[in-house]
């Protein structure tokens, strides 16, 4: 276990040895292959400081135009796993994958000070497929947030590092709340902070 000493009320993050899961090489592997088969990229994730700033670079935004951050709350323990699984198996992507990947996920479990504890739902930190189905559910959410209500033509500028969002708006607090609670009700499992 580790304590986020940066958050209030020090919350504790599960850490899971991941490699000596019995499903570790498949794990692996199907985080590889549907990269590959699916070509999957998600549209508004950076990789890293560098990218941000050359992609900020680039850019200009209009007088007036405000920053602001969102934080997905536990963003791997609250992914919905069964529910981005049904995302990932499209027409292109055989039976097989959704079995597979299935097995590998369905026992999220670990072990500490003598005890098995089993996590309903959500993904293991650094478990080899869990930074793909994160971002899977991400991106789903993003691009379904991004393309539809008031406020997104206000959002000028709207990038996500694992679980940290960076946006600039030219529009009011009130529709910054909005913009919120839109996220914040696309999916029971998940909530934001702005």
């Amino acid at each position: 276990m580790q304590i986020k000493l940066h958050k209030i009320g020090y919350p504790i993050r599960p850490v899971v040895s991941y490699f000596t899961d019995p499903t570790f090489l498949v794990a692996k592997y199907l985080a590889i292959w549907f990269r590959e088969i699916s070509g999957f990229n998600p549209r508004h994730t950076i990789k890293n400081s560098i990218e941000f700033a050359n992609d900020l670079k680039q850019k200009t935004f209009p007088p007036g135009s405000r920053l602001f951050s969102f934080d997905v709350v536990s963003m791997f323990t609250h992914i919905p796993v069964f529910y981005t699984i049904e995302i990932m198996v499209y027409p292109e992507i055989i039976e097989e994958f959704k079995n597979l990947i299935t097995i590998c996920l369905k026992d999220n479990i670990c072990s500490y000070q003598g005890r098995t504890y089993r996590f309903p739902d959500g993904l293991p930190m650094e478990g080899p497929l869990s930074t793909l189905v994160a971002d899977t559910f991400m991106d789903h959410l993003e691009n379904q947030i991004l393309t539809s209500g008031p406020e997104t033509d206000s959002i000028l500028y709207y990038a996500r590092y694992v679980d940290d969002i960076f946006c600039i708006s030219n529009d009011t607090d009130d529709m910054l709340r909005h913009f919120l609670d839109r996220l914040i009700i696309f999916h029971s499992s998940i909530s934001f902070t702005l």
